[in-house]
């Protein structure tokens, strides 16, 4: 059975029928991954608070191990992000030529 509503100002949500400005508050997906993804964040920086030294050819500097590990990450996405980008602008160059001939 399906229901028809006339009221311009309702919506479906969840199967039942609601006004358009509910007070209903949903988290999205993406609020939970976040959350969850800051709670692994604490954790890991609660337990990798030992020092270490990092070599990087005439650089020596001692920092915790936490520290180390996100930078290094944060390098790596960094790398990752540029390569998409290299490769998506090849890619619009190539279609635009593609279009001149």
């Amino acid at each position: 059975m399906r229901a028809v509503c006339e009221d311009p100002h309702m919506v479906m949500r969840g199967g039942d029928l609601q006004p358009e400005n509910s007070s209903r508050k949903h988290i999205g997906g993406g609020a939970i991954a976040t959350i969850g993804g800051i709670a692994l964040l604490v954790i890991f920086v609660a337990q990798n608070t030992q020092d270490v030294k990092f070599d990087f050819l005439f650089w020596s500097v001692t920092i915790p191990i936490w520290l180390l590990s996100v930078l290094m990450a944060g390098v790596g996405a960094l790398i990752f992000f540029g390569i998409g980008v290299i490769r998506r602008h090849r890619r619009r160059s190539d279609r635009r030529q593609a279009r001149r001939d």
